[in-house]
């Protein structure tokens, strides 16, 4: 190339060249060891800084993370939410008053309804589940069952 030869003709250049070899050369050859005395409390006078200034407490910065974000951005829509629903619900007044009907209601039978045979076969199963886990269900929970499935006869 034209540096190599351009070191190669100037001898000032190629001197220089040679300098910086044998400094690469010694550098490569020292010991790389930490300081034997703490070097830092000489700096820090030069510098300026008092052992007062090093006693002063961290001013901790207050910030939210990702997921307290997130949290609190689906409080803040729900209360919003709330909010709304209920000032929305407050202004419509009254309810209008429900209107009697003469016809007295008609309870159907499940059993007699024709329906879809696999309504019968959905309640069955049910009252098969009920029956296997009835030693193991709280009595409560087995109240509750029963009366929906009677609910589900009428």
């Amino acid at each position: 190339t034209t540096l190599e030869a351009h070191v190669a003709s100037c001898d000032a250049c190629r001197t220089t060249l040679d300098e910086l070899r044998r400094v690469v050369t010694n550098a490569r050859a020292l010991d790389d060891r930490p300081p034997t005395v703490d070097l830092w409390p000489a700096i820090a006078t030069r510098i300026g800084l008092s052992p007062r200034s090093k006693a002063r407490p961290f001013a901790r910065r207050f910030a939210f993370t990702v997921p307290q974000l997130a949290a609190a951005s689906v409080v803040l829509a729900l209360l919003s939410g709330g909010a709304a629903w209920l000032i929305g619900r407050r202004g419509t007044g009254s309810t209008p008053p429900v209107q009697a009907s003469e016809r007295t209601p008609v309870f159907l039978n499940a059993s007699a309804y024709p329906g879809d045979p696999r309504y019968a076969a959905q309640v069955a199963d049910l009252e098969r589940a009920l029956e296997r886990g009835r030693g193991r269900l709280d009595t409560a929970t087995v109240r509750v069952i029963e009366r929906n499935l009677r609910i589900i006869d009428r």
